[in-house]
């Protein structure tokens, strides 16, 4: 067992290098993936994203995803949940492959399966969307895309504008809609309808956060991302920290980003280092594509020079 560890770091070490930092270092670290490439050693921001693409996809554990009833559920059919890690629904019954929804639980700095990756509901799916934030009784809502860009669809409105609307057997209830620099706020009250519900409350609190996110290209900074994170956290504090719905248009590009930089974040602030590159290939062996492009990947290390350069007055980040 002990070769087979030492093996392996051996060869991670090969393949990508070590790309752990520590806060102090960042900033000429940055400098020098920025600058220009050694004729020996082609280093950069491209060419270590350009390793992500090492983690391999693996189609053989997309099983569940791939059948054909569940592939109409898709949004972009390349984003597919992995059968070990897929969010699994009550099945309703007498109704076959009820139980799926494209939507894999994702790992956090300090907890297993602390989020929960999805995409934007489409208008036949989105009874599952709020199946799967009842059953799993989730309470924060991270949504980073508009319903409409570019005058294309990207996520069915899943919301009620005002007043209430019911999918399946939930019932959701607007109760206020505010912005915040450039986060929107929703409190939502969430009845489920079904007497049998597990004994449980039939009524609970959901409060989405919205961040209106450039699908082509990234925010002009990063205090806003900085912002959403720290809100979010401070809302899973007061709620219990049950799984975070995260979700964009396919739930990979920008929905990767977020998770990415949440994790990053956490580990700065708790041990003062950083491993971006790492951090990104966890997610990917968890779902296909996460953190999608080079730029999604840059602004991970902004967000966190941003992050640190906020925060440089303090001793340790706390």
């Amino acid at each position: 067992v002990q070769y087979t560890f030492i093996y392996q770091a051996l060869l991670e070490y090969y393949l990508y290098g070590d790309t752990e930092l520590d806060v102090a270092s960042l900033e000429k670290h940055l400098q020098t993936l920025q600058g220009t490439a050694t004729h020996f050693d082609k280093i950069g921001l491209e060419e270590e994203f350009r390793k992500l693409t090492n983690v391999r996809i693996m189609k053989e554990n997309m099983r569940t995803g791939n059948l054909p009833a569940n592939m109409k559920k898709a949004r972009v059919i390349q984003i597919i949940p992995y059968d070990f890690n897929r969010v699994i629904l009550s099945m309703k019954r007498g109704q076959e492959y009820t139980d799926y929804i494209n939507a894999s639980f994702i790992d956090g700095y300090r907890q297993k399966d602390y989020f929960i990756a999805t995409q934007g509901p489409l208008a036949h799916t989105v009874e599952d969307f709020w199946r799967m934030v009842w059953e799993w009784r989730c309470h924060t809502i991270v949504m980073l895309t508009e319903v409409q860009e570019r005058e294309q669809d990207k996520c069915y409105q899943y919301w009620p504008t005002e007043g209430s609307v019911t999918h399946g057997d939930i019932t959701i209830e607007i109760k206020s809609d505010a912005l915040s620099e450039a986060i929107s706020v929703r409190d939502f009250l969430v009845t489920c309808n079904q007497p049998q519900a597990r004994q449980e409350e039939q009524t609970r609190a959901v409060r989405q956060f919205h961040h209106g996110w450039p699908e082509v290209g990234i925010p002009a900074e990063g205090k806003g991302m900085i912002d959403l994170i720290a809100a979010v956290q401070k809302q899973q504090q007061q709620t219990g920290n049950h799984p975070i719905t995260v979700h964009c248009s396919a739930g990979a590009g920008r929905t990767g980003t977020f998770i990415a930089l949440s994790n990053i974040l956490e580990r700065v602030k708790a041990e003062g280092l950083l491993d971006v590159f790492q951090a990104v290939k966890s997610l990917r062996l968890q779902r296909p594509h996460m953190v999608q492009t080079q730029e999604q990947y840059e602004f991970c290390y902004k967000v966190v020079q941003d992050f640190i350069d906020i925060f440089s007055d303090y001793a340790n980040f706390k």
